[in-house]
């Protein structure tokens, strides 16, 4: 449980993928952890997608919405020759950055490594789209919510993916 301790959140990065989505006026958030040892950003993608926790999630997916994924499919992705990743689809991709958006346009989840000799910084970040001005009342309310969740959530992801990226 350490590693969750070491995730920090801070302000969405210029340059990052998602701010295009925080200057549009959408909730974003962005967290970050350190590593003493280089990490690319493949190894990160692969890492994160295999974590026990976001297994869990893949699963719940692949039950209720019909996307199923396999690891493979995540390595896939972190290898830049697929797409598509049970139930989000690769918005752009940059040697550095992975912007993904779910099947149904509502929410977005970027992922990025920097790298140097000795150690590395990963980010992850997600972020809600506006409804719009038809946007129900209901919707508002649930994200506002299961804000702090997600939050936590969040933080869950990024240091069960240090972890593993520790061990390896």
């Amino acid at each position: 449980m350490w590693f969750l301790t070491r995730v920090k959140r801070q302000a969405l990065r210029a340059d990052s993928l998602l701010y295009r989505y925080q200057l549009s006026g959408d909730y974003t958030d962005c967290f970050f952890i350190q590593l003493r040892k280089p990490v690319s950003q493949s190894e990160l993608i692969q890492a994160f997608y295999c974590t026990w926790l976001f297994k869990l999630e893949r699963y719940i997916l692949a039950f209720f919405v019909k996307r199923p994924s396999a690891d493979q499919d995540a390595t896939e992705i972190a290898n830049a020759t697929r797409t598509t990743f049970s139930a989000w689809e690769v918005e752009e991709q940059t040697t550095e950055q992975l912007l993904m958006c779910d099947f149904e346009g509502r929410t977005r989840h970027w992922l990025m490594a920097e790298s140097s000799d000795n150690q590395s910084t990963l980010y992850f970040g997600s972020a809600v789209i506006k409804g719009g001005p038809n946007q129900s009342r209901l919707a508002r309310l649930v994200f506002g919510l299961l804000g702090s969740f997600h939050i936590l959530y969040s933080r869950l992801l990024l240091a069960a993916a240090a972890r593993k990226l520790a061990k390896s």
